[in-house]
């Protein structure tokens, strides 16, 4: 069986088809600092004082690991670096396996959220997981556009061709938008989809009724927005709905639905996936520049206990 990473290897960048970075891991001694560089198995890990030594996995890959927490945030951010976009993959995919495996153990199901792009390939490269247990996840939507489910703007579409269709998961656990309604009423109709999943045990709730995802996987947009939120939008200030509708998106197509703060705030896990120098800028402006609660970037406001996990390459923390 191929491991992940290779697989990962020969799907993204076909020149990188014969590294094999992504090993058992071994348990080490971190300590709590401002970052800590976890290298090959081959290399000594390399760590800064900080408060009292805790047990944690060293992968093989290169890593930094570091926090951020501009002024306005609560919680901080985890940055984790890895040098190519192809390691990030192969972290990101560790890290859906073991979200999945765990939150099957705790509650019979995995919920997970996903967002289009390139991120539906990481997943992808998991449908050869053996140990997967592909009848207990629960697969929708962080946001996704109001057109055909077979068109090429579809999110549904680009995570069934990559990911789904690869995977043994029940068609009925999995959670298209209708289409065919209005935006306000496919809004409407998937918040009672996610609902009627919750009540049903796949999700446990928030101390506030919100539905909590076990993994919500995002991107990060030019502008700092994700799902469908963005920057200085009303939609970021709603706070009764689980899932919105928006007509006036300023990225095409305009009409889309999105989940709500309060839901991505609400989940287990919140994943940020980020990759080339192109994200530099703004992922500097994201960790390091801060302000009033009322005027952080969308991608800053998302703040679920325990903060919300980077993973990016080396070009993007370029700046940094």
């Amino acid at each position: 069986m191929p491991s992940l990473a290779r697989t990962l290897s020969a799907s993204l960048s076909p020149g990188l088809a014969g590294a094999d970075p992504l090993r058992h891991p071994r348990p080490c001694q971190v300590r709590g600092a401002s970052w800590t560089r976890l290298h090959s198995a081959s290399s000594t890990s390399r760590r800064r004082s900080g408060t009292a030594g805790r047990v944690a996995p060293c992968m093989s890959l290169a890593m930094d690991s570091r926090k951020f927490q501009p002024e306005g945030v609560d919680e901080p951010f985890k940055l984790v670096v890895s040098a190519t976009p192809v390691e990030v993959a192969a972290a990101v995919g560790q890290l859906v396996s073991e979200a999945a495996q765990n939150a099957i153990a705790d509650k019979g199901a995995f919920a997970i959220a996903l967002s289009g792009g390139s991120l539906v390939k990481i997943l992808g490269a998991l449908a050869n997981d053996p140990l997967m247990d592909w009848s207990k996840w629960h697969v929708f939507w962080a946001d996704e556009r109001l057109v055909p489910l077979t068109d090429s703007d579809s999110n549904y579409k680009g995570a069934d061709d990559e990911f789904i269709s690869k995977t043994s998961i029940p068609k009925s656990h999995v959670y298209p938008i209708n289409a065919d309604l209005s935006v306000a009423d496919a809004a409407a109709a998937y918040e009672d989809v996610i609902r009627k999943v919750a009540s049903a045990g796949a999700m446990r709730e928030s101390a506030n009724g919100v539905p909590s995802f076990d993994l919500i996987l995002l991107g990060m947009g030019p502008d700092g927005h994700c799902a469908s939120l963005f920057p200085e939008h009303e939609l970021l200030a709603e706070d009764t709905k689980l899932v919105a509708a928006i007509s006036d998106s300023p990225k095409p197509p305009p009409e889309r639905i999105t989940l709500t703060m309060p839901v991505l705030n609400a989940a287990k896990k919140v994943a940020f996936v980020a990759s080339g120098g192109g994200k530099a800028p703004m992922l500097k402006r994201v960790m390091t520049q801060g302000g009033p609660a009322d005027r952080l970037l969308p991608v800053q406001r998302v703040q679920p206990s325990g903060g919300a996990v980077w993973h990016v390459d080396e070009a993007a923390a370029s700046d940094l």
